[in-house]
């Protein structure tokens, strides 16, 4: 054993005997000075192991207000330390997913920590999506907490992960706010919407195509009568659930069906990497733009279109010399 891992045992051991005789505040006020000494000796090494075992061991005994203090200090030293992307992959995130596992669902600090959280995985991996594990057990911690702020809370985290857990978690949250609805309306293309488009932004085809299957085979019976009349389609191995449009519904249902069939258009094109997509996009768009103004989700399949084609389906009406002057004064366009 090392004299730094000598060290930290005894600092360590001395934390749990404290912890035990219930001096909590005493506890982590220690380990908050023993911190800083480290800090301004620059060895965050010994500061962000410190940080680990005793942020852990006050959530292993309840104590989650004090852990969840000392995890912030932790995420600020894992940002002075200038590790590479797979130290922070292979040792601090799932450190920190160690100690966010120990949290009960309900724990109060889950949604402030959760934001803090996922911009620390945004800064240390570089990429807009954070980390797909660590969405993962906060969305799922938040979705099951009960609470039904946190439990909406939980979609944007869901969402931006790979798994078919997180898929199913956000099919039984869509579906029954659909059907938890008091009245008739006929708006099942919003509850789609809502996953299918913020998949097709990050690429996700496998399980926007998984929202697809779940809403119309899995889950069929969950659907309002009104929606159980489509034709199941193959082409090219894929399969698609559509509606003819041509009968005598009434006109919002029958808008409602349009937006449905025009969202799996756009998952067909999406995944087939041709040349043409750009220019197929805008004129799918031109084809149901009346249903996507009525829907309300144009500037969503604008950004969209940004985003997976780099090209827009809304004209930029905004004051040019206006936004240029603001951006100027360090402001920005409105």
């Amino acid at each position: 054993m090392s004299s730094l891992s000598a060290k930290l045992e005894k600092t360590i051991n001395r934390f749990k005997a404290r912890i035990d005789a219930g001096s909590y505040y005493e506890a982590q006020q220690t380990i908050r000075t023993i911190v800083n000494r480290y800090i301004r000796a620059k060895d965050h090494d010994a500061a962000s192991e410190l940080l680990y075992h005793s942020s852990l061991i006050f959530s292993e005994n309840g104590r989650f207000d004090e852990g969840t203090d000392l995890l912030n200090y932790l995420l600020d030293v894992y940002l002075l330390q200038e590790d590479d992307i797979s130290s922070c992959k292979e040792i601090q995130l799932p450190r920190i997913i160690q100690i966010l596992a120990s949290y009960p669902d309900n724990d109060s600090n889950i949604p402030t920590l959760g934001e803090k959280l996922t911009s620390f995985a945004n800064k240390k991996t570089g990429s807009t999506l954070g980390d797909s594990k660590l969405n993962l057990i906060i969305g799922e911690k938040l979705y099951y907490s009960g609470n039904p702020d946190s439990v909406s809370n939980s979609e944007k985290y869901l969402l931006l992960t790979d798994s078919d857990k997180a898929n199913e978690l956000l099919v039984d949250l869509c579906l029954q706010e659909y059907l938890d609805q008091e009245n008739d309306s006929y708006n099942l293309h919003e509850y789609l919407e809502r996953l299918i488009i913020p998949y097709l932004k990050i690429n996700n085809i496998k399980l926007v195509k998984h929202t697809v299957e779940e809403f119309f085979t899995k889950r069929v019976s969950s659907l309002k009568d009104d929606y159980k009349n489509f034709q199941t389609v193959t082409f090219e191995g894929d399969t698609f659930f559509l509606y003819d449009v041509s009968s005598s519904d009434d006109s919002n249902l029958t808008a409602s069906k349009r937006i449905i069939n025009y969202l799996q258009l756009l998952i067909a094109l999406i995944q087939r990497n041709h040349l043409s997509n750009a220019q197929n996009f805008k004129l799918l768009f031109g084809r149901y733009k009346e249903d996507i103004s009525q829907a309300d989700i144009t500037a969503k399949i604008n950004e969209l279109g940004q985003a997976v084609f780099n090209v827009a389906v809304v004209a930029n009406n905004g004051n040019f010399l206006q936004d240029m002057m603001s951006g100027l004064l360090g402001g920005g366009p409105k």
